[in-house]
């Protein structure tokens, strides 16, 4: 009988370690529109000659693209895990308009 307990708590020790691995090794890469700043850099906005305002600008916001740093990995709002080179648009950021 201790026999069979002891291989009993062995094997749930074995279990919960297991368990907590796989859910350290699967947790998922940050989404991109989290990243912290210095982890990307986002493009100016194209400024409308007549307006001044940003192009895109609609409800006195309008967005912008932003380029993940290379080397950096996230997930696009799809669900796709990307490891980005510096030159590709990993997500848009809002940007206040303003009337000039």
């Amino acid at each position: 009988m201790a026999v069979c307990l002891r291989c009993g708590m062995w094997s749930l020790l074995f279990c919960c370690v297991s368990s907590h691995l796989k859910a350290v090794l699967a947790e998922d890469s940050e989404i991109c529109e989290n990243l912290r700043l210095g982890q990307y850099l986002c493009k100016d906005p194209k400024i409308d000659e007549a307006t001044q305002e940003p192009e895109n600008c609609r409800d006195t916001t309008a967005w912008v693209e932003c380029l993940p740093a290379p080397n950096i990995s996230c997930r696009l709002s799809n669900g796709t895990e990307i490891k980005f080179n510096g030159e590709e648009v990993g997500f848009n950021k809002t940007i206040p308009c303003r009337n000039v």
